[in-house]
């Protein structure tokens, strides 16, 4: 089992984007998931909704607030990655929840200051939960929404992560500023469920990536 915890101190980063792309494709990789809602917004259970209504494949949802590191525990024992999906601030489910992840990452994109700002409260946070004794996790910055433009942005971002041991590691894969990602979560889908679409095998090829980067697939 595996235990994926999405967070971030500022919201619409595109977490639960890359949550449900991820829970997508490792289902139809024959992988157990659960998606595992952490905050009081409807985003996971309206995309649940909606998925339903167009027929494809189930991938449940649950939920639970406040210390939630028991919760996701029990989770993990019914699948093969449960992937926790935190709300965009400092918050007690995103801290109990890095009590028992393996795999941490936080979105940002690198062009907005307003994001890249967030990572030293994020890092402090995550480096207190590896000292208070979660030695196994695995801590990453996910670069998202990166423009094709401004690929030279998030270079020397990640040049500057790199250089002290002290940040989170930047990711090699880098999700794209696509449309095909929302065009496919307005319907319920995440982007391994459609066959046609603008960049849509780059879209594909990003988020396999990602999985096979954090570990998730063989």
């Amino acid at each position: 089992m595996s235990i994926l915890l999405i967070a971030s101190d500022k919201g619409g980063v595109g977490k639960s984007t890359t949550a449900v792309n991820l829970a997508v494709y490792l289902s139809q990789s024959g992988k157990r998931v659960i998606l595992f809602k952490a905050g009081k917004d409807k985003a996971l259970l309206n995309w649940q909704e909606k998925r339903q209504k167009q027929g494809l494949p189930v991938i449940p949802v649950q939920e639970a607030y406040g210390n939630i590191a028991e919760p996701i525990t029990k989770a993990a024992r019914l699948a093969d990655v449960v992937i926790v999906d935190c709300p965009g601030f400092d918050n007690a489910e995103y801290r109990s929840a890095l009590t028992v992840a393996d795999v941490f990452i936080t979105p940002i994109k690198p062009s907005s200051d307003f994001e890249a700002e967030t990572l030293t409260d994020v890092t402090a946070t995550v480096r207190k939960a590896q000292k208070m004794g979660n030695t196994k996790l695995r801590p990453f910055v996910l670069f998202t929404r990166v423009k094709h433009n401004r690929t030279a942005t998030a270079a020397e971002l990640a040049k500057e992560l790199k250089s002290d041991d002290v940040w989170l590691r930047p990711l090699n894969t880098r999700i794209g500023e696509l449309t095909v990602y929302e065009d496919c979560a307005n319907i319920g889908a995440g982007v391994h469920d459609v066959d046609r679409a603008s960049s849509l095998g780059k879209a594909k090829a990003q988020i396999e990536l990602l999985a096979n980067e954090l570990g998730l697939v063989p």
